[in-house]
C-alpha cells in the first residue's frame, strides 16, 4: 500500500497526484490520511469532546477531498482515512503498513514547521519505509532518475529503489556521486591524495551501475562524479530529473542522526521529487 498525506494545500494536492500515478504503476492500494492536530491551548490540559470531534469530522472532510483528486487521476483500488493528530505522528505511525509514504514538501502549518520541521521532514525521518517528498517538476511515469550514492548502506538501497522505479516507468538510471575537499581531523588531513579519492568514489559509482544492472537487466544506466559541496552538486546534478533517490544517512557525521544532512538539504532544495531511502 502507497500511503499519501493530504491536507488541502496545492503542495499537498501534488503529493495525491504523485501518488496515484505511482500506485497505478506499481499495481498497489493507495490510502490518502488527512491528520488535523489539536490546538495546543497552555494552561488547558484537554479540550471538550465536541471539539474534538470536530476535528474529526474535519479530518475525515479533507480525506474525502484527497481521495477524490486521485480518482480523478484513475486511481480506482484508494481509501481514505481521517483523524484528528499531529501529521507528522499520524504518517509515522501509519507507515509501519506501507511500502512507500508521499508527501507535499510544504503544508498548511507552516508557524508549526517553522518552529519544529516541516512534516516532509519528520515522515523523513521517522517512517519505517521509503518516503518521497513531493516539490518541483516532474513527469509521471518518470523519464529520468537520478540516484546519489556516497558507499554508504542506505545509498545502495536507494540504489535498488531507483532501479525498481526506473524498470517499472521505463525510465534512465543516472547514479551520480560528489567528492569534496579534504576535512580536517585534530589539524590532520583525513587523505593526501585527491587521485585515490576520486578512484575510490568511481569504483563506488561502478559498483553501483553493476547492482543496478543485475537488479534489472536492460536498464539504461550511467555514471557522473562531480566535485564539490555534496548537496549543492547533487542538485545540480538532478536538475531537470523526474525523480532524485537518497540515502537517508551517508557516511558523513554521526550515526544516531535520523535524517543526514545531504538528505535533509535535498529534500528541502531539489527541483523535483526526493525519494528519502532507509
Amino acid at each position: 500500500m502507497i500511503l499519501v498525506g493530504y491536507d488541502g494545500s496545492p503542495q499537498s494536492a501534488e503529493a495525491v497526484r504523485w501518488a496515484a500515478r505511482a500506485a497505478d504503476l506499481r499495481s498497489e492500494a493507495l490510502r490518502v490520511l488527512s491528520a488535523v492536530p489539536l490546538p495546543v491551548v497552555p494552561g488547558i490540559e484537554y479540550l471538550p469532546t465536541t471539539s474534538v470531534d470536530d476535528f474529526s469530522r474535519a479530518a475525515e472532510v479533507l480525506a474525502q477531498e484527497g481521495l477524490e483528486l486521485a480518482r480523478a487521476e484513475g486511481s480506482a483500488d484508494a481509501d481514505a482515512q481521517g483523524l484528528s493528530a499531529n501529521p507528522a505522528h499520524a504518517l509515522v505511525e501509519a507507515s509501519d503498513h506501507a511500502s512507500l509514504v508521499v508527501v507535499g514538501h510544504r503544508g498548511h502549518h507552516e508557524l508549526i514547521e517553522t518552529l519544529l520541521g516541516s512534516v516532509g521532514f519528520a515522515v523523513a525521518a521517522h517512517a519505517s519505509c521509503p518516503v518521497v517528498v513531493v516539490r518541483g517538476e516532474f513527469a509521471t511515469p518518470a523519464r529520468r532518475i537520478v540516484v546519489a550514492v556516497d558507499g554508504s548502506e542506505s545509498s545502495l538501497k536507494a540504489v535498488d529503489f531507483a532501479a525498481d522505479a526506473a524498470h517499472g516507468a521505463g525510465a534512465t538510471v543516472e547514479v551520480v556521486s560528489v567528492w569534496g575537499d579534504p576535512v580536517l581531523a585534530a589539524g590532520l588531513p583525513v587523505w593526501d591524495d585527491p587521485d585515490e579519492v576520486q578512484r575510490a568514489v568511481t569504483d563506488d559509482l561502478e559498483r553501483a551501475r553493476t547492482a543496478a544492472l543485475e537488479r534489472h537487466a536492460g536498464l539504461t544506466v550511467t555514471t557522473e562524479v562531480a566535485r564539490g559541496q555534496a548537496a549543492p552538486e547533487i542538485a545540480r546534478l538532478a536538475d531537470g530529473a523526474d525523480l532524485l533517490v537518497v540515502g537517508s544517512r551517508g557516511r558523513g557525521g554521526f550515526a544516531s542522526l535520523l535524517l543526514g544532512s545531504v538528505s535533509r538539504r535535498l529534500v528541502s532544495s531539489a527541483s523535483c521529487p526526493v525519494a528519502v531511502i532507509r
